[in-house]
């Protein structure tokens, strides 16, 4: 795919090939390159625009080299359940070896030396790693061939002797040795029968050694394995399955509809609520409504509160997060951190930042004045040093003034809000005097 990865140039796109996933809320896809690595290059690509999902399927679908690529990939894992692979290799390598010794007893010692040796390899297995191994389908892409068959002839320098290794071990990484492991799209060229041909068509003579690897070695008709045709696919079918399985598991605890039809649809009234939580599968949601419906009725009561006027949606939303912050703290959680159930219960400070005080700032939007007489009576909150400094006040109001006041053209919002309102009242509503 092609998509800006953070951590690049924003007008830089990186074209890489790699795991996707999808996270239902807030939709989108989550892309982690096969080079993925958390403390070297720890970027992933995130797809969120419409167009990009569009353009990424479209992409992942329709492109050919992409598909031939795909179809690479998947021959790679064919082949892991092989037994083994026919593919001759003849590469130097620099070996370490005992080369003689000097003294004698307590005094002997032992020589190495390194040495450049032609090894020889004929036939191994196929490994592909990832960035967790030990996890299915994890992001990476790294295909190998371990041979254990290596054998060569090389002179020690030291001492004349001779060094000939049999059935020495190599793990060797596939594009180390002329082969193609599908991390480009450029890889696709050469290999266009991988897609289009039936596996007994593949040419076995064919000018690209990759491609003539794997038709030689029965990839895709499993001639050395016919006891595990599908095996790579069923593996697929089963994960796919499985997260199938634990999806359904989620959707049955609560739908992820949820999240678009309420969470974020602040414009869905009480009785739009309760309509939605009579199709849950889950029959403790389906009563939520009806066992917190003084709670969701407070919640309505907040959500008017607060579209009367963006000054109102600023200080509550202000006063709701200092509280959510702080709650724990003694000067504004009181005793019991924020945790009273019962107004008789409310320490001074809870009756003045808990949502649930009648009495709680968030419903009384005041100028600064008013604000400091305000908090000047809660012990610890104002002073020198305290939690809630001169310059969070002056943030505070910064933000605050620059808002339209209500009722008319004054300069500042809190000449205009008045003597601020309060929760309950004659009305039992929310309102501003």
């Amino acid at each position: 795919m092609s998509s800006p990865v953070p951590g690049y140039s924003d007008l830089e796109e990186v074209e890489f090939f790699g795991k996707m996933y999808c996270k239902i809320y807030p939709f989108h896809a989550v892309c982690i390159p096969d080079q993925y690595d958390k403390d070297e290059n720890p970027y992933s690509a995130f797809v969120h625009d419409h167009a990009q999902l569009v353009d990424l399927w479209q992409v992942n679908t329709q492109d050919p080299r992409v598909l031939v690529c795909r179809r690479g990939r998947e021959t790679w894992r064919e082949l892991v359940n092989f037994p083994f692979v026919d593919y001759y290799v003849q590469r130097w390598e620099t070996h370490r070896v005992a080369d003689g010794t000097t003294g004698s007893g307590k005094n002997k010692r032992t020589h190495y030396s390194n040495i450049q040796i032609l090894m020889t390899y004929n036939r191994g297995s196929v490994r592909v790693y990832s960035g967790d191994d030990g996890a299915d389908f994890s992001h990476g892409f790294r295909p190998h061939i371990l041979y254990a068959d290596g054998y060569g002839t090389a002179t020690k320098p030291r001492t004349g002797g001779t060094y000939a290794p049999t059935n020495y071990a190599a793990d060797i990484d596939v594009t180390e040795i002329g082969l193609k492991n599908f991390s480009s799209r450029g890889d696709a060229q050469g290999v266009e029968p991988l897609l289009y041909d039936a596996p007994e068509s593949w040419n076995m003579d064919s000018p690209d050694t990759t491609m003539k690897f794997m038709a030689r070695n029965g990839a895709g008709r499993c001639r050395n394995a016919p006891s595990v045709p599908q095996s790579w696919f069923n593996q697929v079918q089963r994960y796919r399955q499985n997260l199938h399985v634990r999806r359904m598991q989620k959707e049955m605890t609560l739908r992820s509809s949820f999240w678009y039809y309420v969470y974020m649809n602040d414009g869905l009234d009480l009785d739009g609520i309760h309509a939605y939580f009579r199709t849950e599968p889950n029959a403790e949601l389906r009563e939520l409504p009806l066992k917190h419906a003084a709670g969701l009725e407070f919640l309505m009561v907040q959500m008017r509160f607060a579209r009367r006027h963006p000054v109102l949606t600023f200080w509550l939303a202000f006063w709701m997060n200092f509280w959510e912050c702080n709650k724990t703290i003694k000067c504004v959680g009181g005793p019991s951190g924020g945790k009273s159930t019962s107004a008789e219960e409310r320490s001074p400070q809870e009756k003045l930042f808990d949502p649930a005080s009648a009495e709680a700032i968030m419903y009384r939007p005041m100028l600064r004045p008013q604000l400091e007489q305000v908090l000047s009576t809660i012990p610890g909150l104002r002073q020198a040093n305290s939690y809630f400094t001169d310059a969070q006040v002056d943030a505070l109001y910064e933000a605050y003034n620059k808002i339209t006041p209500i009722g008319g053209t004054g300069t500042t919002a809190g000449g205009a809000i008045g003597g601020g309102g309060a929760i309950g009242g004659g009305r039992g509503a929310l309102g501003v005097a």
